[in-house]
């Protein structure tokens, strides 16, 4: 994020009583403090400077016995901004101790998918052998085969395999390897794609009528997938291009210039309908790179109509001559 500047938050959630360095900050509160911390070890590691804010958990333990104290609040904390601004959550997975199989474990139990970076090394490489191998034991490294872990494991395996579906999976394995299906940012728009869907009521509309089906195909054409977009659209069926969510699609497409979205969703059978649904007004905000009102006839020939009375000013002193444009103008595009 910092290589291409991407200025949002990145908050790490850290047992304090592993932080090394913890010395230079403990009198500092309110304050800026100098610090400096020690290569990373069993016993503790430095805080991250590819982070921009630190919630440092105290749970009484210092040194290695401190190790996973911070799990418990993380979960909440992360429970608590889902709920509070009602969004999925996703774990992508990278390398890790441990430690990090116990945090994966309570992921997959609140029903949050992970990614795991399954060539990065540790706890990721580790819980994916052993997903992949139907919980084979032997494929472990030694340090993740002691009895705590492996329960921890055995629950992780238990998860994914209660909630599978054709749609995807509660865990899902990225690799950086060159010959993988997809990039990892397709990876986890799938893995948010899979958790809004379940989010689903027993009494959801029909597919592409439901809310969440149009804010999952927007997010794909927001993240401009079209894989990811052509399989929401094979799922609502044939008659998808006359529902709500494909019209509010097609309108994210051509506000974003995503023309290739714009193209699938209008060879799409009946694609007409959706058309009609777009909200012309919000389009002539923005640049008309693919002149889609310059050709609307229609629509120029009332600009033209009306040009005259803009620079004539016994009309311009009518007190509802703005509104008079509005209603001849943009009137028949609502």
């Amino acid at each position: 994020m910092r290589k291409h500047g991407v200025e949002e938050p990145v908050i790490s959630i850290a047992p304090y009583g592993a932080t090394n360095g913890r010395e230079y900050i403990k009198e500092y509160k309110g304050a800026t403090a100098a610090y400096e911390g020690s290569p990373p070890s069993g016993n503790g590691a430095p805080l991250s400077p590819q982070h921009t804010h630190f919630i440092l958990v105290d749970g009484g333990k210092e040194n290695g016995k401190a190790w996973g104290s911070e799990i418990a609040v993380r979960a909440k904390i992360e429970d608590e901004y889902c709920k509070t601004k009602r969004v999925p959550m996703v774990q992508l997975c990278v390398q890790g101790g441990p430690g990090t199989v116990a945090q994966v474990m309570g992921t997959c139990e609140a029903g949050n998918p992970v990614v795991l970076l399954t060539d990065s090394g540790g706890a990721a490489t580790n819980i994916a052998r052993y997903l992949e191998s139907d919980g084979d034991e032997s494929v472990l490294e030694e340090k993740f085969k002691n009895e705590k872990l492996l329960a921890q494991l055995r629950k992780i395996k238990q998860c994914n395999d209660a909630i599978k579906d054709r749609n995807g999976s509660l865990v899902n394995c990225w690799s950086y390897e060159e010959g993988s299906d997809f990039d990892m940012g397709t990876c986890m728009l799938k893995a948010i794609i899979w958790r809004l869907r379940r989010s689903k009521g027993d009494d959801a509309a029909p597919p592409g009528e439901d809310p969440m089906d149009t804010k999952t195909l927007c997010l794909a054409v927001k993240w401009n997938r079209a894989d990811v977009a052509r399989d929401l659209l094979s799922w609502m069926g044939k008659e998808a291009a006359d529902t709500s969510a494909v019209a509010a699609g097609l309108q994210t497409a051509l506000e974003l210039d995503r023309m290739e979205l714009v193209t699938m969703i209008l060879d799409l059978p009946g694609s007409a309908r959706a058309i009609g649904k777009v909200k012309l007004c919000n389009l002539y905000k923005l640049k008309d790179t693919y002149s889609f009102l310059a050709r609307d006839v229609g629509l120029q020939a009332r600009l033209s109509a009306r040009l005259a009375d803009l620079y004539n000013p016994k009309m311009a002193s009518i007190p509802s001559f703005g509104y008079s444009i509005y209603q001849d103008v943009v009137g028949p595009l609502l």
